[in-house]
């Protein structure tokens, strides 16, 4: 099952169920959460997002959602039009997560108190197939899983409004570097999963990929490395949980110029 985002408090879990609809501007359907955490689930006003130029500002657009009572022919067509690049956010009703914390599944308190529970980004695998990479709990950064898996989840999909200025290559670098360094359980940033302390956020070079992240992190690192600087995280990741729901709602600054078109693509005019 998915991972727990964050465990404390659990006591007041099951108390405090005011719902919670978006505070700020954000390119999904309201989704549920819990009125006490709804400060944990706000990006930063980064200044280096807001003076860019507005050609190298951009955002998440929301591009659908799946639930599994949708059936067979509404997950194919959804499925048949993801890409690489885009975010997966994933989610429970308020019933399901909740059926799930009183029977003792404690990794799923994140989908009752956050407006999503899991977070993960689709990258095309080295074997063919695109892949679906994140994070979880006593795994670390992995892509064991293919598109098939979302059969069974609820989820919202999220695409850069400008998906070409993503570096696709670097995203696979990434990918492959994160792996490397952990795929087990210290593959997990534990501090980083109670809001404490997150790891390096923002990789240039391949040196600066850490080995630990929570699945919301990983994916903020993944965008970075890839030329993608979101504003997901508040006061450089001490004592902020980056939720799933802050990447998504975030504004993004676009560090590489968009592709050039090729003279040579351009068909030359025949004679009139």
């Amino acid at each position: 099952m998915r991972v727990p985002m964050f465990l404390p408090l659990l006591a007041g879990v099951l108390v405090l169920t005011l719902p919670l609809q978006a505070q700020e501007p954000v390119p999904t359907k309201p989704r549920s959460g819990l009125f006490l955490f709804r400060w944990l689930e706000r990006p930063s006003k980064s200044r280096a997002v807001q003076q860019a130029d507005p050609k190298d500002q951009g955002r998440f657009a929301y591009a659908g959602s799946y639930d599994p009572e949708d059936g067979e022919e509404a997950f194919g067509k959804l499925t048949a039009d993801l890409r690489e690049g885009d975010v997966i956010a994933y989610r429970m009703t308020r019933w399901e997560s909740l059926k799930g914390v009183l029977k003792g599944r404690l990794n799923q308190v994140g989908y009752h108190i956050l407006e999503y529970g899991h977070l993960a980004i689709l990258v095309d695998g080295e074997g063919g197939g695109t892949r679906i990479f994140s994070s979880e709990s006593f795994k670390g950064p992995n892509e064991d899983e293919g598109l098939a898996t979302l059969r069974t989840h609820r989820w919202d999909i999220f695409r850069l409004d400008q998906p070409q200025r993503l570096d696709r290559a670097r995203l696979r670098e990434f990918a492959n570097l994160a792996m490397q360094k952990a795929g087990h359980w210290y593959g997990y940033d534990f501090v980083g999963m109670f809001g404490l302390w997150n790891t390096t956020l923002k990789p240039d070079q391949p040196k600066e990929v850490r080995r630990a992240y929570i699945c919301s992190t990983v994916v903020v690192a993944a965008l970075h490395y890839a030329k993608v600087e979101t504003s997901a995280v508040n006061r450089k990741g001490m004592l902020d949980l980056v939720s799933p729901r802050q990447v998504v709602a975030s504004r993004c600054r676009y560090l590489q110029e968009p592709p050039d078109v090729s003279l040579e693509a351009v068909p030359a005019e025949g004679p009139l």
